[in-house]
């Protein structure tokens, strides 16, 4: 029996173009393993050997992202999966321009699930990330804290040294947060209420950056960070 969905086959044989006697990777439970293509019709795969491979960060991040406009929260989730990602968060704050009730939303987390799951395949992730239902910031509760939390303020003037420090402290295994604002940033009552949960204010640099782009770059700050 075939570990791969018939959608993956037709996308390994169809888009990938495979042939017989390929060589592929697929991901089972976690783990990697060798598989050689023994025949196309029927589609027929030999096993080869387990890949010890880490892939994964030793510490689960999770992106908390306040809604945007389609194609930047597509950008994000995207990129957010290849970075490194556990999970991804979408959330809706104050100055949020897209407005989203949560039965509305379900209808957009399947696209956003399968956006996740080609990125992790295509970065060759261990595991596909889960893109989690909308939640209000106001609603934010210590439940919702990981070991390690901060958030993107840019009313924090500097550089990303302050962010750089406080990484290289946290230790294997601890979990991390990251919370990054809509186009118009927090309001002044949601930085405090999130400081109060234990956020920490962190700048991405002396630049003012759109949403899109202060996601990516914190992320790829924490995984460089947490991968040396």
């Amino acid at each position: 029996m075939s570990p791969l969905s018939k959608e993956d086959e037709h996308h390994l044989l169809s888009v990938m173009r495979a042939q017989k006697g390929e060589q592929i990777e697929i991901v089972i439970n976690g783990e990697c393993f060798l598989f050689q293509i023994e025949s196309l019709k029927p589609f027929k795969l030999k096993t080869i050997k387990k890949i010890d491979v880490a892939r994964e960060l030793e510490n689960d991040l999770t992106l908390y992202y306040c809604l945007v406009k389609k194609d930047k929260a597509d950008l994000v989730i995207q990129k957010a999966v290849e970075l490194g990602v556990k999970e991804i968060v979408l959330v809706q704050s104050e100055r949020s321009i897209v407005r989203l009730k949560r039965e509305d939303f379900s209808k957009k987390l399947e696209r956003y699930q399968s956006i996740a799951r080609a990125a992790a395949m295509q970065s060759k992730r261990l595991i596909i990330p889960e893109v989690k239902k909308i939640m209000y910031l106001k609603d934010f509760s210590k439940s919702d804290c990981k070991t390690h939390n901060f958030i993107a303020n840019e009313n924090v003037s500097g550089s990303t040294k302050n962010f750089k420090s406080l990484l290289e402290k946290i230790k294997p295994g601890e979990s991390i947060s990251l919370l990054i604002g809509p186009e118009g940033g927090f309001t002044q009552g949601e930085i405090d209420k999130m400081n109060e949960l234990g956020f920490i204010n962190i700048s991405l640099g002396k630049r003012i950056l759109r949403s899109e782009t202060a996601a990516i770059s914190a992320l790829s700050i924490a995984a460089f960070i947490l991968e040396v």
